[in-house]
Parts: C-alpha cells; structure tokens; sequence
C-alpha cells in the first residue's frame, strides 16, 4: 500500500531537482522534516506605476518656506506686484512698497501663494508661449497626481543659477516665467509673461527671491525701514561708520569702525538703510544697495565689515533686531529706544564696540545685558 503524502510546494531550486529520489520512510504517517522543504519564492510585489519627476526641483538654499518672500526682478530691481485680489488679475511689476500684494509664500508643493490671500496663487491658465501671468484661484488635483494637468499651470520650481533663481514650470521646465517689458526700459507697470527659451542670459528671466522677516505695524517696528538712519552707540554715543568711506568710493573689504558724527568723508558713511524684507544692514554709499555689513564667520570677536551684496550663502548679512530690556544703563537713557543686532549666522552674538575709544573696530560678542556697548539707538537722517 502506497503511503499518502500531503502535497507540497514545487521545488524550484535545480540542486534539489537533478538528485535521485529518495524511498519513502517505512513508517507512512510522518512526513518529510520541513527543514528538508526548500522555500519557495514569494512572487515579487509590484508598487504603482512611476511618477513623473521634473528634472528642475525646488532649491531649498533659495526658498523659504515658513516667511512670505519678495521676488525681484534681476532687469530692473522690481517686484512682482498684483493691483487686485480678483482671479485673472494680471501680474506685473512694481516698486517695492511693504504691501502683502508683493509679498508671496513658496510651497512644498510648488505653489507660489499671494501672501494677501492664500488660496489665490500665481497661475498661467494655460503654458503656452506668450501666455500671460495671473493671479489664480488654487486649485487641488482631483487625482492626486502632482502633475494632474487641472492644476499644472499653477506648479512652479525655483533653479539656482548663479546670484539669480528661475522659475520654472514644473511639467514643462523650459517654460520660464519672465518680464515682458511693454517699453525697452522695462519700467514699473511692465506685464509678466511664461516664455519656452529659457536663456541664462537674460535679465529679464531671472529673479532674486528675499524672505521677508519683519511684520508689524509702524508702530510696533524698531526700525525706520528702507530709510537712511543713522546707527550710535548706547554707551558712547559715537557712530557706526565705514573706516575709509568715500575715500575708497565704499568698496568692499572695508572695515566699520566708530567715530563722532559727520566725520571720515561725510555723512553718507554713516548712514544706514535697514532693508525689511531682507534683513539686511545696506551702506548708503552705494544708492544700489550692493554693499552691506558682513560678520564673516560670525564667530566671537570677527570684526564687522562692508561685502558686496549676495543672494545665496548669505546669513553672515542677515541681521534681527530686537528690542533691549533690563536696568537702563544711564539714568537719562529711556532703554525702549535701545537695540540688540543679533547675526542670523549666529543668534547668540550680537554687534558690539570693541571699546569706547573714536575709531574702535566693531565685532561680534556674547549678549551681555549690562553692556552698553551692545545697545544701539537709531536716528532718520
């Protein structure tokens, strides 16, 4: 009588197949060890089909995603600017003015949001040569795919080149958004367009994208923004100021010093201008505003001095104020019109005196709330 085997699985493995078979154990009721039972395979799982993946992706070194940011135009220093918040309102540029209709939030999803109203975003109904740019109504993909041809025209992807960004679409990334310029000057007022020759070479293509890191009314700011102001010192009284100013027509590589007002070549090296939507502390001997105070390394007793404006790499440039606190070091100084300049490089230093003598070097210390040399007042020119 012939023993019943339970059924097993197939061997795949060759090795087992090309050896003689065994003969059954006498004994019909066991079966085989199951060590003795090579595994089979199990058949490979399949995920989803690919998705599509733009060759250009957002450059987070560009972008900031947590504060709105002004987009600059490279041609002409303007910003993108909207008149209305209506859908189909077009896009064109102006000057920079402090309003939420200039001001736009980056998305991990390749929005690009109006900072006024959120749930309207930068859109070219259709990407088409010439098409022109508006103000859209966000719209979510009914799909989930990410490039759901519904929402494609309102998906764009920030590339670095060099100082500048691009902002490309992100399922057709040689659609570029750029100035279109109704005058050769390209002026205030100009439209903005989606062209297909994306070309290093043009101004007109390419766009500073500046975090904005200011808010408030009038009021509640410490600083008269984007106005000249003079910068003194708490303790001293003296002035921040370019060590050789117009003497070297503000170049950069120089030192900043302290000094008595008006002194070093006159008053325009001493004078500041506080940009808001940069955080940035920009020379008045430059009317471009390309020469700043840089902290280099930003490490302890680095001595502040005057770098050429950059777009990228910057935080050695980016300052936060904040309102001092504590025991008035002077008893004829009101302390709510005192200042820290804190490094975005490093929070934990701020801007300091190296000492209380006329043409003492400025560095880079540890906050110390007794110091007086550590506190700043400011002064409209």
């Amino acid at each position: 009588m012939q023993p019943n085997y339970p059924n097993l699985p197939p061997v795949p493995n060759q090795q087992y197949q090309q050896q003689p078979l065994q003969q059954a154990p006498q004994n019909p009721q066991y079966a085989p060890p199951l060590h003795t039972i090579p595994k089979q395979q199990a058949p490979q799982q399949r995920g989803p089909p690919p998705v599509y993946t733009p060759a250009c992706i957002p450059n987070p070194q560009r972008v900031n995603y947590q504060n709105p940011s002004i987009i600059r135009c490279a041609r002409n220093n303007l910003c993108l600017n909207v008149n209305q918040v209506i859908v189909n309102c077009p896009i064109n540029v102006w000057t920079a003015n402090g309003t939420s209709n200039q001001k736009w939030y980056f998305t991990n999803d390749s929005y690009i949001e109006l900072a006024s109203d959120r749930t309207f975003v930068l859109d070219c109904v259709n990407i088409n040569v010439g098409a022109q740019l508006v103000l859209g109504k966000k719209r979510s993909s009914q799909t989930g795919n990410a490039v759901d041809p519904a929402i494609i025209s309102q998906k764009w992807n920030v590339v670095a080149v060099g100082n500048y960004n691009y902002i490309v679409n992100v399922m057709n990334p040689n659609f570029v958004i750029e100035l279109a310029g109704s005058t050769k000057n390209y002026e205030k007022g100009d439209l903005v367009r989606v062209n297909s020759n994306l070309s290093v070479n043009n101004t007109h293509q390419q766009w500073s994208i500046q975090a904005t890191y200011h808010t408030g009314s009038k009021k509640q700011r410490l600083v008269a923004y984007n106005n000249k102001v003079y910068v003194t010192s708490a303790e001293t009284g003296l002035y921040l100021t370019v060590k050789t100013g117009v003497l070297h027509k503000g170049k950069a590589g120089q030192k900043v010093i302290m000094a008595k007002g008006r002194m070093l070549g006159g008053a325009k090296t001493q004078q500041w201008i506080f940009e808001e939507d940069t955080g940035m502390i920009c020379s008045a001997l430059d009317k471009n505003r390309n020469l700043v105070l840089d902290c280099g390394s930003g490490q302890a007793g680095q001595e502040l001095t005057l770098a050429t404006k950059l777009y990228s790499n910057n935080l050695s440039q980016k300052f936060i104020i904040k309102q001092c606190t504590g025991i008035a070091i002077k008893k004829d100084l009101n302390m709510k019109v005192c200042r820290y300049l804190y490094s975005q490089l490093n929070s934990n230093l701020v801007i300091d005196e190296k000492g209380k003598d006329e043409a003492a070097f400025v560095n880079f210390s540890r906050q110390s709330p007794g110091d007086g040399k550590q506190k700043w007042k400011f002064k409209t020119a």
